[in-house]
């Protein structure tokens, strides 16, 4: 970021770009680190392709709300939570559709099992 700052016709999308590559790295280490101490497999279909797709999936519905909401000449405040919300939900259906949350993994998060059951109730999961 520090770099990437200084950088005249980057400046502060430096910091933007320096987080992301900071992430990124840490992560890399993680799995390198995984893979070498206890010998875990990893499905580079699951673990990065299909979180890649719902990602972009996301991105675009995110666009098409902001944009929705700017042409019909809504406050900004009304764009960015309306983009924020079909985010959430976007990206929580391509989830879904892609197969990269699986049941099992719901348990994982708070309040998880309450949701797991009543996706399990709507025929989301069996």
């Amino acid at each position: 970021s520090y770099f990437l700052i200084g950088i005249p016709h980057i400046n502060i999308q430096g910091a933007t770009a320096g987080t992301v590559v900071c992430y990124a790295v840490a992560a890399v280490l993680n799995f390198i680190n995984l893979v070498k101490r206890i010998g875990m497999k990893m499905n580079v279909k699951d673990v990065l392709v299909k979180p890649i797709i719902s990602v972009a999936g996301m991105s675009v519905i995110v666009w098409i709300v902001s944009e929705w909401a700017r042409n019909m000449n809504k406050s900004n405040t009304v764009v960015a939570f309306s983009s924020i919300l079909a985010g959430i939900l976007g990206y929580f259906a391509l989830l879904l559709l892609t197969g990269a949350l699986q049941q099992e993994d719901m348990d994982y998060l708070p309040g998880g099992k309450k949701v797991g059951k009543m996706m399990r109730r709507l025929g989301i999961w069996k």
